[in-house]
């Protein structure tokens, strides 16, 4: 059996995992019955919060919320004591995806034992009482994911934009922002070494195809010094060379 990420991002979706009062979730397309499942809440929480299981293969949704993505039924089986993602890359140099965990991923195998260990001792000690919590106390100290994403919403709303949190696993993006009648969505990056930075390929589809697309990218983001970078659509592809880093592969007939 294998160990999948799942994603989610709002205040909903933590009272449904941690009352264990949802049954179906979205789910990475080769999750297979009997899988193992870790739910991370995505910005601002940036934690994880649950463990269950899947009870039946990854399907096609049919109809209802989020029909036509990768869906599974699922059991909620614990709740934990919320783990920021920042203790995963401590724990975790060499792993890439905690540095950008904006993909429903499969956890490597030479992670898995480590990394459930690392949940597990994070487990409440009274099950019962994380699943009666509707509410958390958010972590006073942002990373630094976090200090770029209020440091480019912060900046938008002093420039006269009406800012609204979106869902980037929906819509790859991060704000949906009016002014007047203008509209743009922002996605907020951070900026590696040697000028570098990674989005994964649903922000770069979004970068293509959508005009009112506006990337930000934040550099030194913990710091006072940190400075924000804004580019259009027709900027940002004409000024960044954009290469393939990873392909996902799958295999077309069955195993």
């Amino acid at each position: 059996m294998s160990v999948f990420v799942c994603h989610g991002s709002t205040d909903i979706h933590y009272q449904q995992l941690v009352t264990k009062s949802v049954n179906g979730w979205t789910v990475n397309p080769h999750v297979k019955k009997g899988d193992t499942l870790v739910f991370y809440l995505k910005h601002p929480r940036s934690q994880f919060v649950a463990i269950g299981r899947a009870l039946s293969d990854a399907y096609i949704r049919k109809g209802g919320g989020w029909a036509g993505r990768d869906w599974a039924d699922i059991k909620v089986t614990k709740g934990i004591s919320p783990l920021h993602i920042r203790e995963l890359r401590e724990a975790f140099p060499e792993w890439g995806w905690p540095r950008m965990p904006q993909s429903a991923i499969r956890v490597p195998d030479e992670f898995e034992k480590e990394f459930l260990e690392l949940l597990h001792g994070e487990a409440s000690a009274d099950d019962s009482a994380v699943s009666d919590a509707v509410h958390i106390e958010e972590d006073s100290e942002l990373d630094e994911e976090d200090h770029a994403t209020e440091l480019v919403r912060s900046c938008l709303i002093e420039e006269g934009w009406e800012v609204t949190d979106v869902d980037p696993d929906e819509l790859s993006y991060d704000f949906l922002c009016t002014r007047g009648d203008d509209e743009i969505h922002v996605a907020v990056a951070i900026i590696g070494e040697q000028c570098g930075l990674l989005i994964t390929n649903g922000l770069f589809q979004v970068a293509q195809d959508d005009p009112l697309f506006v990337l930000c990218i934040v550099e030194n983001a913990e710091s006072e010094d940190a400075s924000v970078y804004e580019f259009n659509q027709r900027e940002f592809l004409e000024s960044f060379e954009i290469s393939p880093l990873i392909y996902e592969v799958r295999y077309k007939g069955e195993w």
